[in-house]
C-alpha cells in the first residue's frame, strides 16, 4: 500500500528528531518564562512550535538547538 511506505519514510526522516515541550525547552534554553518564550516566537527571534493535535504544540529538538547554535557565546 503506498500509504505505509510514504509513512515509513516519513519515520526515518525523523527517527532522530524528538519533540519537545515548553517546559522541555525553557530547561534547555535558559529561558525562565512561559510569557518570554511566546513573546520571542511572536517576534519571530526563536523557531515556531508546530500544532501536533487540537491545542496541542510542540517544539522540534533540531530546531531549538540551531537557534541554541546561533546565540552569540560572550568572551571573558
Amino acid at each position: 500500500c503506498w500509504f505505509h511506505s510514504i509513512r515509513k519514510e516519513v519515520k526515518s526522516v525523523h527517527a532522530n528528531q524528538r519533540l519537545l515541550t515548553a517546559k522541555d525547552v525553557m530547561t534547555a534554553t535558559g529561558i525562565r518564562a512561559r510569557s518570554t518564550l511566546w513573546r520571542k516566537c511572536k517576534a519571530r527571534e526563536f523557531p515556531a512550535p508546530v500544532e501536533i493535535g487540537r491545542n496541542r504544540i510542540r517544539w522540534l529538538s533540531k530546531d531549538v538547538d540551531q537557534w541554541i547554535e546561533t546565540r552569540q557565546r560572550r568572551l571573558y
